[in-house]
């Protein structure tokens, strides 16, 4: 019964569509045929284009949970990192040295100069206009 109540709601909500469509039935039943055939093709083509999407999709995470399986992240059960290419048992300490680093500006540019603001009698009645 709730598909007829959604046949009489859609005329209900679209009656010049319908009343287009009944037209098209009665006078010309080859050129409704024509539009009865591209709505349906409409419809299949969305509804392939959706399955396909899906199914790319669950491809694409399957080959993604394949390739995390061949890396050996899930090894017996034993969680490994990587690092630089190597495996690293957990709770390994590696401790790598890197390059000192150089100053980018020469000793011989430039002085600090540390400096202090002094305030004179004079210059306090000056600055409290």
């Amino acid at each position: 019964m709730e598909f007829f109540s959604g046949i009489f709601n859609f005329i209900r909500r679209n009656p010049l569509t319908c009343s287009i469509l009944l037209l098209l039935m009665v006078a010309a039943p080859g050129v409704f045929g024509v539009f009865a055939i591209i709505f349906i093709v409409a419809v299949l083509l969305i509804v392939i284009s959706w399955a396909l999407l899906l199914w790319r999709i669950r491809g694409t995470q399957k080959e993604m949970e394949r390739q995390f399986r061949e890396q050996g992240y899930e090894e017996y059960g034993q969680r490994e990192q990587y690092e630089f290419g190597r495996k690293k048992r957990e709770g390994e300490v590696t401790v790598i040295e890197t390059e000192a680093t150089r100053k980018k500006v020469s000793d011989d540019v430039g002085e600090y100069i540390d400096f202090k603001e002094v305030r004179t009698p004079d210059s306090e009645k000056g600055s409290g206009n």
